[in-house]
């Protein structure tokens, strides 16, 4: 297995953002405000990560996931951000060669 860092990588921008799972398994999005097109790269069969994405205070946005990516409960690849300060969404996803099956949490302060 290739070694990854476990530490969070931040993912910066709007439109188009790509995740080399191969950098790092663990990233970050801090305080976008506008929608974002996440496309991932290097990934394994089996392989896991997770991705922490804050808001900001005022914006709300839609974060759009590659092809062949799922949310667990609804098997739709986009999601929507709503603004909150103190607000912290986590995305766990696992790959298995084909898809990518994410579920997630909303943590507020």
């Amino acid at each position: 297995f290739p070694s990854h860092d476990t530490r969070f990588q931040t993912l910066a921008g709007t439109g188009i953002v790509t995740w080399s799972w191969l950098t790092s398994k663990n990233a970050k999005i801090l305080y976008v405000d506008g929608n974002i097109t996440l496309g991932f790269s290097n990934q394994t069969d089996g392989q896991e990560a997770e991705l922490h994405v804050y808001p900001d205070a005022t914006t709300d946005y839609v974060l759009t996931l590659p092809s062949g990516s799922y949310f667990a409960n609804d098997h739709l690849n986009t999601f929507n951000i709503e603004h909150g300060t103190g607000t912290m969404y986590v995305f766990t996803m696992k790959y298995n060669g084909t898809n990518t099956r994410i579920d997630y949490a909303v943590y507020k302060n």
